[in-house]
């Protein structure tokens, strides 16, 4: 609702607001701006019963917040670290209650810039939960010790955040969105998880597009593959690279065909 609004003026996102407002009053009840040592984690309004925890457990709840009542957040944050124990070491339990503990608390360490926190639950979670890559899907997940098949999918996307993140990049997201992007140079139709781009970014004083791409799956390494850029004249741009590659006009957009394999290219305009 906070991004439709930015995008659309519009005024839906109040709505949270006021629920957040709600939820400091009945559910996370702050004392003269001090967090509790305890919120409820759930509510049954069948039988008005507050189902009551402690405050570290609600860093799912904190890493939501985070992105749009970061000062509440950050004090619920440091007491639920406190409570924890890990301001100064960290001890994971076991099972799937400490996989959601440290990929959350990790991905809030990123946000609030906490790199000692941040560093320790990494290398724990480097050492116990193995991380794993895969060549042939050109996939990397965590298996976070829970022998299953299929590598669980929140606390990997979360992970995700986590190690790709940096301080207050959640927030900015929300408060700060990048709109000048819809009328910037746009790569688009990449044939993922073929290929994959490790860089596609857009150098606005030098009006320039780069582009950089992996070495694609091992299983069609070699292989001709296109990919559209959008927003950019192909009459008064120049295309570069270190290897070799076709491109045409489409539709009024840029297509462009190259190998799989890794390489970058440069479109100035």
């Amino acid at each position: 609702m906070r991004l439709y609004d930015i995008l659309f003026d519009g005024s839906t996102h109040s709505i949270y607001n006021d629920w957040w407002e709600y939820t400091k009053r009945v559910y996370i009840p702050f004392e003269a701006g001090n967090p509790p040592d305890s919120q409820t984690l759930y509510y049954d309004p069948v039988i008005d019963y507050h189902h009551v925890g402690p405050s570290a457990s609600g860093s799912l709840l904190y890493f939501h917040t985070a992105a749009q009542h970061r000062e509440d957040t950050a004090i619920l944050f440091e007491n639920m670290v406190d409570q924890l124990g890990w301001s100064e070491s960290v001890t994971i339990p076991n099972g799937e209650r400490g996989v959601s503990s440290l990929v959350r608390t990790a991905a809030l360490a990123r946000e609030f810039g906490k790199d000692l926190l941040y560093s320790n639950l990494i290398s724990y979670a480097d050492a116990n939960y193995e991380p794993t890559w895969n060549p042939e899907s050109g996939e990397f997940t965590w298996g976070f010790g829970l022998n299953e098949i299929y590598p669980r999918g929140q606390p990997n996307a979360i992970m995700a955040y986590a190690e790709a993140g940096s301080a207050g990049a959640w927030a900015k997201l929300f408060e700060q969105p990048n709109l000048k992007k819809f009328d910037e140079p746009t790569v688009h139709g990449v044939d993922f998880p073929n290929i994959s781009l490790s860089q596609a970014s857009y150098d606005s004083e030098n009006r320039i597009l780069v582009i950089s791409t992996d070495d694609g799956i091992p299983s069609v390494q070699g292989e001709r593959t296109s990919f559209r850029v959008s927003n950019i004249s192909p009459d008064t741009c120049a295309i570069t690279s270190n290897s070799d590659l076709d491109w045409k006009i489409v539709e009024g957009e840029i297509e462009i065909t190259i190998d799989v394999t890794a390489q970058t290219i440069l479109i100035s305009h």
